[in-house]
């Protein structure tokens, strides 16, 4: 079903040149992974710069860790020196809590794939802030949210050694009914199709968005109660 649903969004809606095809159908097949997996695994780091013409001024990072399992449970979290954020969901019940006003409920039905879409095509601090998070939408209107285009392969990189292949694409995220406009730019292994890194520049508001990814597993054995949601202290 994931798949169906991402391959006539991708497609249908980003008419590419042939040589611009590769690209958008290696993203698909980035996303398709990412998303029909068991299990889906990842730590890393998170970092966000104020940037001008001048040069750029690191304003906030964090360490990122990340983890799903079908039946909708879902673990994310960023820790940062200062606070930080956590979506986390047993597949009954919800905690989301962006730093402020905890909010806990039942487990909204596509939580899980609609978590995993926006971390993919847009990054985890959309995913840890964005009030969609608990909301009952389903995977392809979240989808639509979170459109690309300009689809194209970028320069083919190093990472500790290997050739590793980057796409580039505009993202155009509706979250909270705000619309942003981001350029983004993915390094994938291109064996294993892992993300490795990210970066997101929002040149209207002087941002650039950078997530280093040091640790991936897909479908390796995570047990349940790595999804426990924490009683709620009510003192």
């Amino acid at each position: 079903m994931f798949k169906t649903i991402l391959a006539s969004i991708l497609f249908l809606a980003i008419p590419q040149a042939e040589e611009k095809q590769g690209a958008a159908e290696f993203l698909a097949a980035v996303e398709s992974l990412y998303l029909g997996a068991d299990t889906l695994q990842w730590k890393g780091t998170f970092k966000i710069e104020r940037v001008t013409p001048e040069g750029s001024n690191e304003v906030g990072s964090a360490e990122v860790e990340a983890a799903f399992k079908k039946a909708n449970r879902v673990r994310v979290q960023l820790k940062a020196k200062e606070g930080g954020s956590e979506i986390r969901s047993d597949g009954i019940a919800l905690l989301f809590n962006p730093g402020r006003r905890p909010h806990r409920g039942a487990t909204p039905k596509s939580l899980d794939a609609n978590v995993r879409i926006i971390l993919i095509r847009a990054g985890v601090e959309m995913a840890s802030l964005s009030r969609a998070i608990r909301q009952d939408l389903d995977l392809e209107t979240v989808t639509k949210r979170l459109s690309l285009s300009e689809i194209r392969w970028g320069k083919v990189d190093k990472i500790e050694g290997k050739d590793i292949k980057t796409v580039e694409y505009v993202l155009s995220a509706v979250v909270d009914d705000s619309k942003s406009e981001y350029k983004v730019k993915l390094w994938v292994d291109p064996k294993t199709h892992h993300v490795l890194r990210r970066v997101m520049e929002n040149p209207a508001q002087g941002l650039r968005i950078t997530e280093t990814y040091s640790s991936i597993s897909i479908n390796a054995k995570l047990e349940d109660t790595h999804f426990a949601v924490p009683i709620e202290d009510k003192k």
